[in-house]
């Protein structure tokens, strides 16, 4: 039978297990995130702990760095399989993101192309979502038309953050040369994508 002492000792090292794995999960919000600032580009879609909660994760200055982001009204998360090109004999992780016409668009942890605008984490028109998917900072609102789509590539490429709801320049898809940015935009070049 265990005593006190084994049973203090074996919850603080659950406690232990379960702070280290959180702590290697937490990942800091873009130092760009304010209220109209535009984001364009290849990102990494995230499941965000419940059911059609999502967010995205990109790299800024080397560091990784997620924001919550509301999809577009009709789009839910699917348990769909798929086989993974880039790993034979292995299926996508985590369930898909599926359109209105029930089309997958990316799965958790692959690429997604995204046109979002960050909002006010208090507006009250994303109450509900807040408090439904439990953010704690600035979401991504995503465009209603064209505010995630798939990415053909499968690739992270180039994410492009503008202040004041400034619009990117034209150039992010395929082998276009990098857009010519002003001084509200700033660019953000990440690596290729893959799910090793």
């Amino acid at each position: 039978m265990m005593g006190f002492r084994g049973i203090a000792a074996m919850v603080a090292a659950c406690v232990a297990m379960v702070t280290g794995c959180a702590q290697q999960e937490v990942h800091p919000a873009s130092s760009l995130a304010a209220p109209g600032a535009r984001v364009e580009g290849s990102v990494q879609l995230v499941e965000d702990g419940k059911r059609d909660c999502w967010a995205v994760r990109f790299d800024e200055d080397g560091a990784t760095v997620e924001a919550p982001l509301r999809v577009p009204d009709g789009y839910v998360a699917a348990d769909i399989v798929m086989a993974d090109p880039m790993s034979p004999g292995h299926d996508y992780p985590g369930p898909a993101l599926m359109d209105p016409a029930g089309q997958p668009v990316a799965f958790a942890t692959t690429g997604v192309i995204i046109a979002a605008t960050f909002a006010d984490l208090d507006d009250p028109k994303w109450k509900a979502d807040k408090s439904r998917c439990g953010w704690t900072s600035t979401p991504l609102i995503a465009d209603e038309e064209n505010g995630v789509t798939f990415d053909p590539d499968g690739l992270s490429t180039i994410t492009v953050i503008c202040r004041n709801g400034a619009d990117p320049a034209e150039g992010l898809e395929g082998d276009a040369p990098a857009p010519v940015l002003d001084g509200d935009c700033v660019r953000i070049s990440q690596e290729p994508w893959n799910n090793d």
